[in-house]
């Protein structure tokens, strides 16, 4: 099954009533979830991320709301268990949440590109991607930096172990000639499909996926869409 992306983008404030009947939607889970967040932005961040997948499935597969289950992992990689089975992830950052669904395993991130602190490279990279940062200009290392984290996190989403599999522990390594990524990891569990995708000029957004197959156009929402 070829991998589909989606993508909500909020873009508005959600009034109290629409909000609760939004999260009337997602799973109980979810609710308590949302329940427990500070902030409202993160509450609704948190509730589209489940409200996207759940369109994605009634919308693409024909399924009622009421039908769609998910299961989670040890780690929390989260599958679609009823009554399909199809793996799927979610990211968010910002005014953004990304999804994909694909027959097999895969992983999304989305990142905002904000000022970074090479001291977090030096942390999290590999001495390959370190190497690779430090022959840029400070402006380049910005783009690259995130253009980096987002296939790590990818990766570590797609593979389903969590923060068990040292970001350190794999590199990508930018081909030039190309204007690709390579893989490489020390397990070997490195038979990944790589992507990046343009979604705001703002952002930085990566794909790693078991399926070969990758539909290349994002299918884009609004919040005013479930409004």
């Amino acid at each position: 099954m070829m991998v589909e992306l989606f993508a909500v983008r909020i873009e508005q404030r959600i009034r109290e009533v629409d909000l609760t009947s939004l999260i009337e939607q997602v799973s109980a889970a979810r609710q308590a979830q949302i329940k427990r967040y500070r902030f409202q932005d993160d509450a609704i961040r948190s509730l589209f991320s489940e409200l996207l997948i759940r369109r994605v499935l009634r919308e693409k597969y024909n399924i009622d709301n009421d039908d769609i289950v998910f299961s989670f992992n040890k780690y929390g990689k989260p599958t679609i268990v009823g009554p399909i089975e199809q793996q799927y992830n979610v990211s968010h950052a910002g005014s953004w949440i990304v999804g994909a669904i694909s027959g097999q395993s895969v992983g999304i991130d989305v990142e905002a590109i904000k000022p970074i602190d090479m001291a977090v490279a030096h942390r999290f990279f590999s001495p390959v991607e370190c190497g690779q940062l430090a022959e840029l200009t400070p402006e380049q290392q910005q783009i690259r930096f995130y253009e980096l984290w987002t296939l790590k996190e990818s990766y570590i989403k797609a593979v389903g172990k969590g923060l068990s599999i040292p970001l350190n522990s794999f590199s990508f390594r930018f081909q030039s000639d190309e204007g690709t990524y390579g893989l490489k990891a020390d397990n070997g569990d490195d038979d990944y499909a790589i992507r990046q995708f343009d979604l705001d000029s703002d952002y930085r957004l990566a794909l790693c996926s078991k399926e070969r197959e990758i539909n290349s156009r994002i299918q884009h929402w609004s919040t005013s869409d479930w409004l």
